[in-house]
């Protein structure tokens, strides 16, 4: 019989700095206050600079956001460097001792999506214009 793993989630925050545009990242907000990390594309200033599918960006330089909109602004029109700071989730795993990242909050959250979420992107140069808008429903 194969016993359960168990495992206690680590929470790490980092401060990665990112010196180009445009990042190279699709944004997700579950909950419209905070920026989760969907998808990095290989080779961009966000994968360069760190970002990992499954980090919730909290803050952009020194200064805290109210909504994911006010974020993604910041994330688009703050000059650069930007050093955003991220919350990341580390699954430890205890029967082994080995450990996986597994980023963000949810997986299910992020891939999937609610009801309620909105999904945003800063993959073109043009994301100037990008607005916060509702994922399509399957």
């Amino acid at each position: 019989m194969r016993k359960l793993q168990s495992y206690k989630p680590r929470v790490t925050f980092d401060s990665l700095t990112v010196v180009s545009r445009p990042l190279g990242v699709k944004l997700c907000s579950n909950d419209g206050r905070y920026l989760a990390v969907v998808q990095v594309d290989e080779g961009s200033s966000g994968d360069k600079a760190g970002i990992m599918a499954g980090d919730l960006i909290v803050q952009v330089n020194d200064d805290c956001f109210e909504s994911a909109r006010e974020g993604l602004t910041m994330v688009e029109s703050y000059p650069l460097p930007l050093e955003i700071h991220v919350r990341r989730i580390l699954d430890v795993l205890i029967e082994d001792g080995t450990s996986s990242l597994a980023g963000g909050s949810s997986s299910a959250a992020l891939a999937g999506g609610s009801r309620d979420s909105s999904a945003l992107s800063v993959l073109a140069a043009a994301s100037k214009t990008s607005e916060l808008t509702p994922r399509s429903r399957e």
